[in-house]
C-alpha cells in the first residue's frame, strides 16, 4: 500500500514552540530557532512524531512556526520581532499560506491567548505587589479584567484569517494551557514560584492565595475562552490539559 503522507502544521505561542524544553549541547540549551525558541521538544512537534510512528505506512510532514512570545495580533496575525528580538517576522498565518500553497492540511494546531492576556506582566504585577488578586490599579487582577474580554474578537479575527486553509474546521486544534501554579497535592505553591525567599516573605514572590486565584481565575477565565472561540468556529478543543498537568506545577518536585 502507498504511505500515507500527512501534513501537520503547528502555530502559535511559546507553549507551542518549545520553550522550556530545548535541547541541550554542553550543558547549554539549543534552539532550532533562537528568535523564536523553537524545539523539537515542543509538543506538537512530540505529537507529530507520534503520528508518524503509530503507523508505518504514515509519513508526516511537520511545519513549525510558532514563536515564543507570540499574541493573536503579533505574531500569527501581524508581525513580530521574536523572543530574542531581530528582523521583523512575517505574520504566521502568512508564513503558513506561502509554505503550504494548496496543499491540504491534515491538522493546525494552535496554542494562543496567554500573551494576549499580557501573561508576563500579570506574572510581575503578583511577584512584586501585594495581594495581586485584591484587584486596585496597577493590580493583576485590574489587568486581567481589561484584557480578557479582548480575547473573544482576537480569536474571530484569527478564524477569520485562516478561512479556507483546511476544508475541515475540525482540522484546527486549538489546545488549553496547562496549570503551572501547583504542587505534586495539587496545593496551590506559596512562596516558591520565581522567588528563593521563605514562604510569605514580605518583600517579592506570589502567595499561595495568589497562586489559588491565576489558578482558579485567571488559567481558568483563559481556558474558557480557549474553549468558547472553538465552540463558535468549529475548531476541535484539546482539553484534559489542565487536569493532566494539575500535580506538576513550578513546585512539584515531579
Amino acid at each position: 500500500m502507498p504511505v500515507q503522507d500527512f501534513l501537520i502544521v503547528s502555530i502559535g505561542d511559546s507553549v507551542a514552540s518549545g520553550e522550556g524544553n530545548p535541547d541541550i549541547a554542553g550543558g547549554a540549551p539549543v534552539w532550532q530557532d533562537e528568535q523564536c525558541h523553537r524545539s523539537a521538544l515542543a509538543g506538537p512537534a512530540r505529537a507529530a512524531q507520534a503520528v508518524e510512528a503509530a503507523d508505518p505506512r504514515t509519513s508526516v510532514t511537520f511545519v513549525h512556526l510558532a514563536c515564543s512570545g507570540a499574541t493573536v495580533m503579533a505574531g500569527l496575525l501581524g508581525s513580530y520581532a521574536g523572543i530574542v528580538p531581530g528582523a521583523l517576522l512575517p505574520p504566521q498565518v502568512d508564513q503558513l499560506k506561502n509554505l503550504v500553497g494548496n496543499r491540504e492540511i491534515d491538522a493546525l494546531l494552535v496554542s494562543i491567548g496567554a500573551n494576549d492576556l499580557q501573561f508576563s506582566n500579570l506574572v510581575e504585577r503578583c511577584f512584586i505587589r501585594p495581594a495581586c488578586d485584591a484587584g486596585g490599579p496597577g493590580s493583576a487582577a485590574t489587568l486581567f479584567a481589561r484584557r480578557l474580554p479582548l480575547l473573544p474578537g482576537r480569536y474571530d479575527a484569527l478564524a477569520a484569517a485562516l478561512g479556507n486553509l483546511t476544508p475541515h474546521d475540525d482540522r484546527v486544534l486549538i489546545a488549553e494551557y496547562f496549570d503551572p501554579t501547583r504542587d505534586d497535592a495539587g496545593q496551590p505553591c506559596d512562596g516558591t514560584i520565581l522567588n528563593d525567599h521563605p514562604a510569605g516573605s514580605p518583600l517579592f514572590g506570589i502567595t499561595a492565595a495568589e497562586a489559588a486565584w491565576a489558578s482558579n481565575v485567571m488559567l481558568t477565565g483563559l481556558n474558557a475562552e480557549v474553549a468558547s472561540a472553538a465552540g463558535r468556529h468549529g475548531w476541535e478543543f484539546v482539553g484534559g490539559i489542565t487536569s493532566q498537568f494539575f500535580n506538576h506545577g513550578y513546585c512539584a518536585a515531579d
